[in-house]
């Protein structure tokens, strides 16, 4: 199960057939979830577990942190916001995860838009943004929206003079 959870070509036609096949006999571990939440295409994976087993996937803190640091991570951590919510924890490290993230952007907006009194700023995430190499984004979302809690200091100036892809960019918005 966690290795066609975690298969990043036919996961959902694979799991769909042992749910069909073999479905008294399929549980749904903690590594399941996990391997689907950190799929590339996990958000079907995610879909059909919680559709067929809903009451054996558990949202744990290591399934929002790889959906966090998931590439297609906005729409499985939405799918997770949407079905579980209450479960779904805005921790320190989803945060941090969500702003090193190349596609974190998208993740971090939908972690402000819905969880926003849990979204800390702090040293970790703003070092996390800078060094990202999308992190231009990021830091300019995390400016707009949390200025007042983004610290610059040397380490962040480290992360973002570092930064092969945007660090010039990076640089001036940190600058302006």
């Amino acid at each position: 199960m966690v290795a066609a959870a975690g298969n990043q070509g036919n996961s959902k036609e694979v799991m769909t057939l042992l749910l069909d096949r073999r479905g008294d006999e399929v549980k749904i571990t903690q590594e399941v979830v996990v391997a689907a939440a950190g799929n590339y295409r996990g958000k079907d994976i995610m879909a059909l577990l919680l559709d067929r087993h809903g009451d054996e996937v558990k949202i744990t803190q290591e399934v929002v942190v790889a959906a966090a640091g998931n590439y297609s991570g906005k729409d499985i951590m939405a799918l997770l916001l949407d079905r579980h919510g209450d479960e779904v924890k805005i921790t320190q490290e989803v945060v941090v995860v969500a702003a090193g993230n190349y596609s974190g952007k998208d993740i971090m907006v939908l972690l402000l838009d819905r969880h926003g009194d849990e979204v800390k700023i702090t040293q970790e995430v703003v070092v996390a943004a800078a060094g990202n190499y999308s992190g231009k984004d990021i830091m300019a979302l995390l400016l707009d929206r949390h200025g007042d809690e983004v610290k610059i200091t040397q380490e962040v100036v480290v992360a973002a003079a570092g930064n092969d892809n945007n660090g010039k960019d990076i640089m001036v918005l940190l600058l302006d």
